[in-house]
């Protein structure tokens, strides 16, 4: 198990080798494997990339992201021109409803509408955040998802589970509750904890993912023992 000087260290050398983000202004605590950020940046797009970054880094157990948009002179626009900017992009997107709206409040967006899968809310979050002079998303966008059998979803999580190398098949266990689907367990990383809950949102019928599995870095020695 990482200590958390070492866990800071590899934390830090992750954000240097992301090329999508300048670390000078980031700085890094670490607690029993909880990560906190701070500092600033100038674009709401390196700041989502900064706890990415963190979040990957094998021993994370949380990251807690306290990073703050510091816009530069160049990055500043007004309100209606990031809206209208926004707009576009979200209507040239494949994926993205007409029903999804944005508003825009001293460069914060509100997202708001409905769409039928998970992976379409969290599309148009990232389109907004790589919009210039954005600070911050809030992602009220709701989810009405087609029907489905629900019978059928926990067996096909699983599945899809087993067959992703990025998670440890056996560790996790499904359980179905109407639209809802609660993940319990123990995973190696949190990214991993991160890719069974995308996983999770990918069956059809699913409004709601509750992930209560836990990051443990004895997960993995444990999986490997039975």
């Amino acid at each position: 198990m990482k200590s958390d000087e070492q866990l800071q260290r590899d934390v830090y050398e992750e954000l240097s080798w992301d090329p999508t983000i300048n670390e000078s202004n980031i700085r890094v605590f670490v607690k029993d494997g909880l990560v906190v950020l701070q500092g600033h940046v100038p674009h709401y797009a390196e700041k989502v990339a900064a706890k990415k970054a963190a979040m990957r880094v094998k021993g994370v157990l949380a990251v807690v992201d306290d990073i703050e948009v510091k816009l530069s002179f160049a990055g500043h626009r007004k309100d209606e021109d990031i809206r209208k900017a926004i707009s576009n992009a979200l209507t040239w997107s494949v994926w993205i409803p007409e029903s999804v709206k944005a508003t825009v409040d001293r460069g914060w967006v509100t997202l708001t509408g409905e769409v039928d899968w998970e992976f379409k809310r969290k599309k148009a979050e990232n389109i907004v955040s790589h919009v210039i002079g954005v600070r911050g998303v809030s992602n009220l966008i709701g989810i009405k998802p087609r029907n489905s059998r629900r019978d059928e979803t926990k067996q096909a999580i699983e599945r899809a589970f087993r067959r992703n190398g990025r998670i440890t098949a056996g560790r996790i266990t499904v359980e179905v509750l109407n639209e809802k689907v609660v993940l319990h367990g123990k995973v190696n990383s949190w990214a991993e904890r991160v890719e069974a809950g995308r996983v999770a949102w990918s069956a059809q019928g699913v409004c709601l993912v509750e992930n209560e599995t836990q990051v443990s870095n004895d997960a993995g020695n444990s999986a490997r023992s039975e």
